[in-house]
């Protein structure tokens, strides 16, 4: 599937990664925490999380996109719009006064946004790795990170992208069920402990705590079943 959909308020997306040739972007407890501590700097201004799994080659995550004006508002305050923009209706108006008829700039300032999360990890994951194998008589490798989006428009949506997520470890040999692997969002909804999650939420898509558990189990169940979990 040809992934396009422009990040924008309101809205469910799925973000994910797939590296070429499955290089590795974690390669240490280390790494996974800090990943997931820029995660929810870089994000929780502007999107509230719901589901993510973290293996040593990719990343699956779930987030919700908070309503325009909460974004707007958090990039006023971190100067990314003119003073003399006082709404986001402003904004608009003066992209079309300047020849850029509906240009979507919230959601390019979310897109932006992700990204630089994306390098903010990919600059601690150059400093690790060339400190580790750079020789003197060779040039030292750029690790980038790229990745892709997806929109879900309704809960059957959600259950499915919820599901395979917290699932990812199984698919790949990682784990043999879905609560032992560290680095998926799977025991946390699960948890009565605080959580930067959207638990609830989550549990409400689901309907309840138990339909949760059994979709998932139905679902690796039915994977297993016919020898794979899907790509």
């Amino acid at each position: 599937m040809m992934i396009t959909e422009t990040l924008k308020a309101d809205g469910y997306f799925h973000i994910y990664n797939h590296e070429k040739g499955k290089e590795n972007i974690f390669y240490s407890d280390d790494n996974y925490m800090h990943f997931l501590s820029l995660f929810f700097e870089y994000i929780s201004p502007i999107a509230n999380v719901y589901s993510y799994c973290l293996l040593p080659h990719q990343f699956q995550l779930l987030i919700k996109i908070k309503p325009e004006k909460v974004v707007f508002t958090y990039f006023k305050l971190e100067g990314k719009f003119p003073d003399e923009t006082a709404s986001l209706e402003d904004i608009k108006n003066l992209s079309n006064a300047n020849g850029l008829n509906n240009l979507d700039v919230l959601g390019i300032h979310i897109s932006k946004q992700v990204s630089n999360f994306f390098n903010a990890y990919a600059k601690i994951i150059n400093k690790q790795q060339n400190t580790l194998n750079a020789l003197p008589t060779k040039g030292t490798k750029q690790y980038t990170i790229t990745f892709k989006r997806e929109e879900l428009k309704d809960n059957a949506q959600l259950k499915e992208c919820i599901s395979y997520i917290h699932s990812n470890a199984i698919k790949h040999h990682l784990a043999k069920d879905i609560t032992s692997w560290r680095y998926n969002s799977y025991n946390a909804m699960l948890s009565d402990k605080p959580t930067k999650l959207k638990r609830l939420e989550v549990i409400d898509i689901f309907e309840s705590v138990e339909y949760f558990i059994k979709f998932h189990e139905e679902k690796i169940k039915q994977h297993l079943d016919c020898g794979a979990i899907p790509q």
